[in-house]
């Protein structure tokens, strides 16, 4: 008769329980929350983030214009363009905005596409310029950009 018994098996631990998150130079970014928002000419992706105070925030936004995206690749360059990344961020004495333009750009990759349960999944990454106020001096990294099962 023997006395061992087995081990339980571990759960694993998902990478990330934010259903969007990305890196912002360098530095993880996850939302709070999620928002999908559809209308007959514009498809945002949004991921807000809310300090503890409730005073500061920042978040990320993905905007395809004229286009319903399905699943594919798509480029974020500016508003004219079909598609727009934006990084905005509370400073505490303002507003500061971070956008993709003609030479600083972005790429979505749609991978599932839900017209039905309306969901959405895919990555992105995005290189912005500070356009408000305006310095092209300052620029922002965005890496590593994921949402998953967002629904609008």
């Amino acid at each position: 008769k023997s006395n061992d018994t087995a081990s339980p098996t571990p759960t694993p631990t998902p990478a990330s329980t934010h259903r969007f998150s990305c890196k912002v130079n360098g530095t993880l970014f996850e939302s709070d929350a999620t928002i999908g928002n559809h209308t007959s000419t514009v498809f945002q992706i949004i991921g807000p983030s809310i300090s503890n105070t409730g005073s500061s925030y920042k978040y990320t936004n993905i905007t395809f214009f004229s286009v319903l995206p399905v699943v594919g690749t798509y480029t974020m360059s500016s508003a004219g363009s079909g598609g727009l990344g934006q990084y905005y961020f509370d400073t505490g004495s303002g507003i500061i905005s971070n956008t993709t333009d003609a030479t600083h750009t972005g790429t979505v990759k749609i991978t599932k596409y839900d017209a039905t349960n309306h969901k959405i999944s895919g990555t992105f990454s995005l290189s912005l310029v500070q356009s408000s106020p305006m310095d092209a001096t300052k620029t922002v990294s965005v890496t590593e950009g994921q949402f998953t099962d967002l629904t609008w």
